[in-house]
């Protein structure tokens, strides 16, 4: 039999959608991992990285992705940048040999005001974190600025048609298509924009 959420159970959902906290917050997160497979598999395969770049990802989760990343090329660094400070702490605590070697870190903060010197990625990708920024135009510009000459921004999304389907958004979720998200790139400074559609199996 199918459970029957409560409206203050659907809540509680988006919220932790949105930061992750507590044991719910851990549940959401394995979750997460299993329901965003394929778009998270796909979005690291179109990254394309190179030997010994530095990528950026914004909302990393529990990190369980990361060894993913790291397979693409040799000698890559990455750092995640989370919301929630205890998606931090269980990044840490799945990827303890990847923080010791030196090519891994977690940091918690906000993207729209990140810890990061301008010029310091090849590569920032987000995965359905778009739709709790406060400012996508301040939060672009932000991307934009810590983003290396030539460097590439990846932002994934389920488009709004398909999130009409799920009953969290009443709760905090700003929806968009990829044109819409297309246009405020260019807006932001990135001269080469391509929105790229998948069907999710």
């Amino acid at each position: 039999m199918e459970k029957q959420w409560t409206e203050e159970g659907i809540q509680e959902l988006a919220k932790n959608l949105r930061k992750p906290q507590g044991e719910f917050g851990r549940v959401v997160a394995e979750k997460m991992n299993e329901g965003n497979h394929f778009i998270n598999m796909e979005t690291i395969g179109l990254l394309d990285l190179k030997a010994g770049q530095h990528v950026l990802e914004i909302g990393m989760g529990n990190g369980f992705f990361v060894p993913e990343v790291l397979k693409k090329a040799k000698d890559l660094r990455y750092t995640g940048l989370d919301y929630s400070e205890d998606m931090v702490a269980a990044s840490l605590s799945n990827n303890q040999e990847l923080v010791k070697s030196g090519r891994v870190k977690f940091i918690q903060g906000d993207v729209i005001n990140t810890p990061f010197d301008a010029d310091s990625f090849d590569a920032i990708f987000t995965i359905n974190t778009i739709y709790f920024w406060e400012n996508v135009d301040q939060t672009l510009a932000e991307l934009y600025r810590v983003l290396k000459p030539h460097g590439k921004l990846f932002i994934s999304i389920r488009p709004k048609e398909a999130m009409k389907a799920y009953p969290v958004i009443k709760y905090g979720f700003n929806l968009f298509d990829g044109e819409v998200i297309e246009q405020a790139m260019k807006a932001a400074g990135l001269k080469e924009t391509i929105v790229k559609k998948l069907q999710e199996p």
